[in-house]
This record gives C-alpha cells, sequence and structure tokens, in this order.
C-alpha cells in the first residue's frame, strides 16, 4: 500500500485542545468587550476587533501556559506584546474611539481569567501601555493618510487662458496621490477641449522615481484625450529622471512662465513683448 506523503498530519489531541481553548477565550472576550463600549459604533467593530486579536490571544495562551510564574520579561511574552501592539494599531485603523481602545486589555485579562488564568499585574500594565502604544501610532497613520487624501484632493487647478488649463503639484504628496489627482485632471481638460496644460512642480517636496512615474502618466493620460502638457519648475534630478522616462527637452522648463509661454503658443496664440512708449503708459 503506498502512502501518500503529501496528506495533511491530522491535529494532534492537544493542537485541538488549545484551538478550543483559544476560541472560548475569544468569544469571552468579545462578550466583555462589547459589555464595556458605551458607543454603538464601536460595539459594531467588536466582531473583527474579535478576528484581529487571534493572533495576541493565541500568543498570549502560549506564554500565560509555560510561564507559571508569569515573568513578563521572558521570551515567550515578547511575540504577545507583539500582537497587543499591532492589535491597538488595528484598532485605531478600524476607528474606535480611545475610552473603548482602552478597554481591550480589561476584556482579555476577563477572558483569560475565566479560561485560562488571570493575567499578572506586571504583565496587564505592560498589555495595556503596549496596546496604547499601538493605538496612538495607528491614529497618528490615519491622521497623516487623511491630510495627505486631503491635500491631494486640495491641489488647485486652473484656467490661465482659452484652451489652456494648468495644474499645481506643491507639498509631500505620495505617487498614488499624484496619480489620481492627474488622471482627473486629465478629465477636466478633455471636458473643457482644452489645447495644452501645465504641470506645476517647483514646491513637491522630495520627489522620486515613483513620483516621476506618475507625473508620466499625468502627461500621457492627457495626451490620449489630445492635450499637450508642460513641466514647469522640476527639479534636476526629477528633470533627470523625466527625461529617462522619455519627456521631450521642450516639455520641461525651469518655471511656470516659460512653460504658460510654450503653452499659449501651442494653443495658437501670438505672444508680443510689450516695450517702449507702450510699456511706459500701459498701453
Amino acid at each position: 500500500m503506498q502512502v501518500d506523503d503529501r496528506a495533511p498530519i491530522p491535529p494532534s489531541e492537544e493542537e485541538l485542545r488549545v484551538e478550543r481553548v483559544t476560541e472560548s477565550i475569544l468569544a469571552r472576550f468579545e462578550a466583555a468587550l462589547v459589555a464595556r463600549l458605551p458607543f454603538a459604533d464601536d460595539r459594531a467593530r467588536v466582531p473583527e476587533l474579535g478576528r484581529e486579536a487571534r493572533p495576541a490571544v493565541a500568543s498570549l495562551h502560549f506564554a500565560l501556559s509555560v510561564e507559571i510564574e508569569g515573568d513578563e520579561a521572558s521570551l515567550e511574552h515578547h511575540e504577545g506584546l507583539a500582537m497587543i501592539h499591532l492589535l491597538g494599531r488595528r484598532a485605531a485603523v478600524l476607528g474606535v474611539s480611545p475610552f473603548s481602545a482602552a478597554q481591550i486589555v480589561d476584556a482579555l485579562g476577563v477572558a483569560f481569567e475565566d479560561e485560562l488564568r488571570a493575567f499578572p499585574a506586571r504583565l496587564r500594565e505592560l498589555l495595556s501601555a503596549t496596546l496604547i502604544e499601538g493605538f496612538v501610532r495607528g491614529r497618528e497613520e490615519v491622521v497623516a493618510d487623511r491630510a495627505r487624501a486631503t491635500a491631494a484632493t486640495s491641489l488647485p487647478s486652473f484656467r490661465f487662458a482659452p484652451g489652456c488649463y494648468a495644474l499645481v503639484l506643491a507639498g509631500e504628496l505620495d505617487s498614488e496621490a499624484i496619480e489620481a489627482r492627474g488622471n482627473a485632471f486629465a478629465r477636466e481638460v478633455f471636458a473643457a477641449e482644452a489645447r495644452a496644460a501645465v504641470l506645476e512642480v517647483s514646491k513637491l517636496v522630495g520627489p522620486d522615481r515613483s513620483h516621476a512615474a506618475a507625473l508620466a502618466e499625468t502627461v500621457a493620460s492627457a495626451r490620449v484625450v489630445g492635450v499637450m502638457v508642460f513641466v514647469a519648475g522640476p527639479s534636476p534630478a526629477l528633470r533627470e529622471m523625466l527625461r529617462d522616462l522619455g519627456f521631450a527637452a521642450e516639455q520641461l522648463h525651469d518655471g511656470f512662465e516659460s512653460a504658460s509661454r510654450a503653452a499659449l503658443r501651442l494653443a495658437g496664440f501670438e505672444l508680443r513683448e510689450v516695450g517702449g512708449l507702450r510699456r511706459l503708459f500701459g498701453r
């Protein structure tokens, strides 16, 4: 009889027992957490928090099973603390309120005390501090992401002459934000039946190759709808990256004045310098 070495190995009795205890702890954790949360929105997020808590529960279950004295400095506890940190970050991303996030460790403590054993006092303090640290980090990430998204959607575009439009890209923008705003700008100039456009990038912070690729995507989207795009104010490094991506020298300009002149000429305007008595008298 041939044995299939690829057949999965069935779980042992001990593994099945640990899984049953883990499920019981998670169920009690969710029930204890719901009872502690005053806000309906936070209570609605408890099932997802329960799913996110599984790695932390499994790690803490193992640590408390082998460390009878609950030595929080042991290697067995390090993974549990790391998982609690991630759970705090996830709670922040889910939009859980700070008060409700602070109840997570207490709810875990109730669940473990009912099913296994109570958290040692020092370990409970470490878990609480670690979860709040993760929550604060997560909130910082959420706020930063929202700020970047708001900045990206607030980037101004305007018409500076009939058939000529400009988009100003400034600040700390990721490549995804540039590409999204650039595609929206391409739709704007198409709807306006524009002839030429300018991307003003002199105030773009820290442009790299991903930013250059996003700018190239914007230019390509505009070209598809028949609009020629000029880039104003690229840094020397960004200029070189754009040239590597196939931008022609006449598309890249030192500033908005030069780029807008190129756009105006392409749109069919005749540009003449005002001089002599006309400049003096403003006529």
